[in-house]
């Protein structure tokens, strides 16, 4: 997705703010339709009106949005059917002497999964074949070849935690019938995904290490968990 072609579509936002120590001191939610993106910016037309908002417009920090309900943690708003998602963090630097405030930006890329902030949407997950294939068509191609870091929980029957496995691997394909294929590395096995990549978040550029392996992985290009049940 290049810059442009964000225009046009509606975005969820979330902004947390923080002071100098790292101390969260508000957050803001909002919903709107993108109306311009130009100059490292994006304009926002809320959706429950007023002025337009700007928002950083790097596109690898705007992902699309899993189905269904979102209600906002900053003031209720209930958002149906996001078609993007982006939070962001916003660290205070100083105030000039016109008493203008000057932040540091960061993306927060895995809001649903791996939030770096306090809960922003409480998300009520709705799976529509129709809206996945229109996703993958929109953004498929983004996820092929990339480095997924993937967390794999088992369980038994009743939801009790049996083990844990991290593993990382390169996505092959990404279907609604196929699924999201992922070849896993060192031991080459394929591990196949349910079919929406909106639970596929971007990774955080960071040194991780695998808890069941001890192997850092430098870099991922996505994060994804998913859960096993096992039976008895």
């Amino acid at each position: 997705m290049r810059r442009q072609d964000l225009v046009g579509l509606d975005v969820l936002v979330g902004l947390t703010y923080f002071n100098a120590e790292g101390e969260v001191l508000r957050q803001e939610q909002f919903h709107g339709l993108i109306e311009e993106s130009e100059g490292g910016m994006a304009w926002v037309r809320p959706s429950d009106g007023g002025e337009r908002r700007w928002v950083p417009a790097k596109v690898s920090a705007f992902r699309p949005a899993p189905g269904g309900t979102y209600r906002l943690a900053s003031t209720g708003q209930v958002v149906v059917e996001p078609t993007l998602l982006t939070s962001w963090m916003l660290t205070l630097l100083n105030k000039d002497e016109d008493g203008k405030l000057h932040y540091k930006v960061e993306p927060n890329f895995a809001p649903l999964s791996h939030s770096r902030v306090p809960l922003e949407w409480k998300v009520n997950y709705t799976m529509d074949d129709g809206r996945i294939r229109r996703t993958i068509e929109a953004f498929g191609d983004e996820y092929v070849g990339r480095t997924l870091l993937l967390g794999i929980n088992y369980t038994g029957p009743d939801g009790g935690l049996r083990r844990q496995e991290q593993i990382v691997g390169t996505i092959m394909v990404v279907d609604l019938v196929e699924g999201i294929v992922v070849s896993c590395d060192p031991d080459g096995r394929t591990v196949v995904l349910p079919s929406d990549p909106t639970w596929v978040e971007k990774a955080p550029p960071a040194q991780y290490r695998l808890r069941s392996t001890g192997q850092v992985v430098t870099n991922p290009d996505y994060l994804a968990d998913i859960t096993i049940r096992q039976p008895d």
